[in-house]
């Protein structure tokens, strides 16, 4: 009989054992609920404080970038004569190399040239 009453005991002490998961299970299930409910409304005002702070901050990033914007135009305005002249200074260069090297060639074939009337 020991046997059987060990078998009853030991379903009572596992049914003993799953009731009292279930109750902690239960119990930290409400706590978690009860913890996301709590935080519910501090995420809300979080949530309404950023986008208040976004609002505020909205024109004065706008404002910036528009003066950042008026910075960069003057700046490429002031610019843009020293940058065109440097551009027609390296074409000038250019031009005054090509017309060197023809007047070269040009005179080195009017020597050729005199050379093989000479020789002639």
């Amino acid at each position: 009989m020991s046997s059987t009453a060990d078998q009853i005991g030991g379903i009572l002490d596992q049914a003993a054992d799953n009731k009292e998961q279930q109750d902690t299970q239960s119990y930290d299930n409400d706590v978690n609920d009860a913890a996301q409910d709590a935080e519910h409304p501090i995420n809300a005002v979080d949530s309404g404080f950023d986008n208040m702070k976004n609002d505020i901050e909205k024109p004065f990033e706008e404002a910036g970038q528009s003066v950042e914007g008026g910075y960069d135009d003057v700046k490429g305005d002031a610019e843009r004569p020293f940058n065109d002249a440097e551009q027609d200074g390296q074409r000038y260069e250019q031009d005054a190399e090509g017309d060197k090297d023809n007047y070269e060639r040009g005179l080195a074939g009017d020597l050729d040239q005199d050379a093989n009337n000479q020789g002639s």
